[in-house]
C-alpha cells in the first residue's frame, strides 16, 4: 500500500491527505496485527502505555514513512541511513538471541548498501517515494516489533534513526512555529542548508553517517546495559542539538 501510493505520487502528485491516509491505514494494520504497544521499556523498567501505546505507535510509523521521505533529498543519505540503521539493528538483534527479527534486518540492511552502491554521489539511481516511505515504515516496525520481543528495546533503535528523526522534527516544528504550511515544499533541512553551504553532497552523507555511528554506539550501550539507555537517550539529544547548532551557525535557516 506505501508502495503504491508512492509510485503516484512519484508519476502523478497525490493529494498528501490522501498518502496520509493511506500511510495512516497501514500503521494502525500493522499495530492491530501486534497487539498494540502496552509497554515500552525505559532502562531498567518499564512504562506501561496500555491503549495510548497503540496510538503513539500509529503516529510513530506514520511519522517515520513521512520523515524519510522529507531526508531523502542528497545522493547516498537514505541510503548510508537505512543501510547503517538496520545492520545496526540486526547486530543487536543478533546478540539479544531474537534470530528472525535480526535475519529481517539484515536482509533489509543488505538490500539497503546494494541500493547505496548506486546512490552514492554522484548518485546513479534513487528511491523515489515508493522506497523512501517502505524504509521508514520498516525502521519503526522493526523497532515495535523488537520491542514485543523484549530484544532490542523501541528507544535504543529510536536513538539509532536520530539523525534523521531529529532532522525531521525540529525543522517541521520551526516551520510550524514560523507560520508555514507542513505540506509545503522547501528546502529547509538542516541535511539541505549544509549540502549548500559545503557545495557537496558526499561531504554531508559521510558527516550524517559518522552520527549514525555514533548513535548505533550509544544505542548497543541501552541495549546491552539496560541502566544506561536512559544517560544514552540523554546523550544522543545532546550529540544532535549540538550538531543542529553547529548546522545553524554554518548555514541559517531563511526567513
Amino acid at each position: 500500500m506505501i508502495a503504491c501510493v508512492g509510485w503516484l505520487d512519484d508519476h502523478a502528485s497525490v493529494r498528501p491527505r490522501v498518502r496520509l491516509a493511506v500511510h495512516t491505514a497501514v500503521a494502525t494494520l500493522t499495530i492491530a496485527a501486534l497487539g498494540g504497544l502496552p509497554t515500552v521499556r525505559i532502562g531498567a523498567n518499564s512504562l506501561h502505555l496500555g491503549l495510548a501505546g497503540a496510538f503513539v505507535a500509529v503516529l510513530g510509523i506514520v511519522w517515520s514513512i513521512n520523515l524519510f521521505n522529507f531526508i531523502d533529498g542528497i545522493d547516498g543519505l537514505a541510503g548510508s541511513e537505512a543501510t547503517l540503521v538496520f545492520c545496526g539493528a540486526a547486530l543487536l538483534l543478533a546478540l539479544r538471541g531474537d534470530a528472525p527479527l535480526a535475519a529481517i534486518a539484515a536482509v533489509l540492511g543488505a538490500a539497503s548498501a546494494g541500493f547505496l552502491w548506486w546512490n552514492w554521489p554522484p548518485a546513479r539511481i534513487f528511491l523515489g517515494d515508493v522506497g523512501s516511505g517502505a524504509l521508514g515504515y520498516a525502521i519503526a516496525t522493526v523497532g515495535v516489533v523488537a520491542e514485543h520481543h523484549g530484544s532490542v528495546p523501541l528507544l535504543a533503535v529510536a536513538i539509532m534513526y536520530g539523525a534523521f528523526i531529529g532532522d525531521a522534527t525540529v525543522t517541521l516544528a520551526r516551520r510550524i512555529a514560523r507560520g508555514r504550511r507542513p505540506t509545503e515544499a522547501h528546502r529547509d533541512h538542516a541535511y539541505q542548508r549544509l549540502s549548500r553551504a559545503w557545495g557537496a553532497h558526499r561531504s554531508v552523507t559521510l558527516a550524517s553517517a559518522a552520527t549514525t555511528v555514533a548513535l548505533v554506539a550509544l544505542a548497543a550501550c541501552g541495549t546491552f546495559r539496560p541502566g544506561l539507555l536512559p544517560a544514552a537517550l540523554g546523550l544522543a539529544g545532546v550529540l544532535l542539538a549540538v550538531l543542529m547548532l553547529l548546522v545553524e551557525r554554518r548555514a541559517p535557516m531563511s526567513g
